[in-house]
C-alpha cells in the first residue's frame, strides 16, 4: 500500500514539472533559464572571417562562461551561417577579441567559443 502511495506522489511530482515547463513558454531558451540571464551591457560586433585563426593563439571558453553564452546568443539572433567562423568586438572590452565557430551536423549545431590570447 505505501509503495503504491510512494509511486503515485513521485508520478503527481513528475506531471507537475513537466507543466512547469510546458507552460513557461513554448520559446523559452532552457539556457537561460538554468544558467541565469544574458548579459546585456556589452554591445557585441559581429563580423565573418574568411581565414581561420590560429588555435595556438586562441584559449577555448566553457559554454557556460559569461562571454561564451553571451557571444553564441547573440550570434544566433544574427542568424550566423554554419561552419563558419566568426569574430567578436566589443567597444566596451578595448583589446579583447573572441572568435567562435558554429559546428553544424545535420539539424543540430553546437556553438564553439574562443578568447585570443
Amino acid at each position: 500500500m505505501k509503495r503504491k502511495e510512494l509511486f503515485s506522489m513521485i508520478g503527481v511530482i513528475l506531471v507537475s514539472i513537466g507543466t512547469v515547463f510546458l507552460f513557461s513558454g513554448c520559446v523559452t531558451d532552457f539556457n537561460g533559464l538554468f544558467f541565469g540571464k544574458e548579459d546585456t551591457s556589452v554591445n557585441w560586433e559581429m563580423t565573418a572571417v574568411d581565414k581561420v585563426p590560429s588555435l595556438n593563439q586562441l584559449e577555448k571558453l566553457s559554454n557556460l562562461s559569461k562571454e561564451a553564452s553571451a557571444i553564441y546568443r547573440y550570434a544566433d539572433r544574427a542568424h550566423a551561417e554554419g561552419n563558419k567562423w566568426y569574430k567578436f568586438t566589443a567597444p566596451e572590452k578595448e583589446k579583447e577579441e573572441y572568435y567562435a565557430y558554429k559546428k553544424t551536423n545535420g539539424n543540430s549545431y553546437i556553438w564553439e567559443v574562443y578568447k585570443k590570447r
